[in-house]
């Protein structure tokens, strides 16, 4: 699909920190599905719903430095071979930038 693959991604929290990431994502009509990985974890990209080439999902992701689940709200928007967006969780919000790195053959 148009923007199933892999993106490399950078996340930014409280202007001041920010990590590297990827996500992997897979799209089938209004349903969008994937993986995120960053900072040694992974998380899936659940409840997922893709209205033209605005996206929004749940992910939940264990947090070393609490050690229990986090659950976050993710909205972004893809732009050709880019996504940027927001991620709302219970310790604040941040944004995300990315860049497609790769495409799955259909």
């Amino acid at each position: 699909m148009q923007y199933d693959g892999k993106y490399k991604m950078t996340s930014h929290f409280w202007k001041i920190f920010r990590h590297g990431g990827c996500i992997i994502v897979r799209t089938n009509g209004e349903k969008i599905t994937g993986k995120a990985y960053s900072m040694g974890l992974e998380a899936d990209l659940s409840d997922g719903v893709l209205s033209g080439n605005e996206f929004s999902c749940t992910m939940v992701k264990a947090l070393p430095l609490i050690n229990k689940p986090v659950t976050m709200r993710v909205k972004g928007v893809f732009d050709g071979t880019t996504v940027q967006g927001t991620m709302i969780a219970p310790f604040g919000n941040s944004w995300f930038e990315g860049i497609r790195i790769s495409e799955f053959p259909d």
